[in-house]
């Protein structure tokens, strides 16, 4: 048997911000790794085998970041969007509660 789910605006809200948050601390965290990868130089050499492998490796490093700098992006994209959705709910229910006031306020009226 399926369970309603209930939905809550200020849930999403603090989901999405938390979201937005872990978003900023990977952006953070990868920014911090390709620093220190970075900062290592090249100790392959310059030779021919330490050239043919530093083409592969920095091949496969750009490949790496990119694809991991899609999720952060994607992880902050859900974040915000979650939030933003957040507000639009408020909104329907501010409509809702507005519009069912008023009607009631007629009929009693």
């Amino acid at each position: 048997m399926l369970t309603p789910m209930q939905v809550t605006p200020e849930t999403m809200s603090s989901q999405g911000a938390q979201l937005t948050t872990t978003g900023e601390a990977m952006a953070s965290g990868l920014q911090s790794l390709a620093a220190t990868v970075d900062g290592d130089g090249y100790p392959w050499g310059g030779d021919e085998q330490g050239t043919l492998f530093a083409g592969l490796y920095q091949t496969v490093l750009s490949k790496a970041f990119d694809a991991i700098s899609s999720h952060v992006e994607q992880v902050q994209y859900a974040g915000a969007a979650l939030g933003a959705q957040a507000e639009s709910y408020r909104g329907v229910e501010a409509g809702l509660t507005q519009g069912f006031t008023s009607a009631a306020g007629e009929i009693a009226g």
